[in-house]
């Protein structure tokens, strides 16, 4: 098994092997690296909304992501996954297909999307705080 190192070739984010593969107990790691400049940018964020996103992320971050999959659901810290078509707010073109995103909820059920890869680290892409980034359902 495999860390899949994200690579830049061609402005699309992909993944390729390098390391062992995150186990499921191990902890989450956040990234901004990738985040999307716009409307979804944590510098469009009012402090409120910025604190609150770091005190998601600390919660987030005590619990492994075996823990986020299977009970953290009950307690707000769960996540869900969204449909890369679903995406209107922005382009996805610059995933590759092997790419999930993700959804947790940071502010007032407010979601911050992005992928996990298999080290661990969840990169945040868009911190959709009115709810435009995509259909909610």
């Amino acid at each position: 098994m495999a860390i899949k190192k994200q690579s830049r070739n061609s402005n699309q984010i992909k993944t390729t092997e390098v390391a062992p593969q995150v186990k499921a107990f191990e902890k989450p790691v956040f990234s901004f690296f990738n985040m999307r400049n716009g409307k979804y940018h944590i510098d469009t964020c009012s402090q409120e909304q910025r604190s609150s996103l770091a005190l998601k992320l600390s919660k987030i971050g005590q619990l492994s992501w075996q823990d986020l999959k299977t009970k953290a659901t009950k307690s707000g810290l769960g996540y869900e996954f969204i449909d890369k078509k679903a995406i209107k707010g922005d382009s996805v073109d610059h995933l590759s297909e092997d790419i999930k995103l993700m959804a947790f909820r940071f502010w007032t059920q407010a979601p911050m999307v992005g992928y996990r890869c298999s080290n661990g680290a969840f990169h945040i892409l868009w911190l959709d705080k009115d709810f435009t980034l995509y259909n909610h359902g």
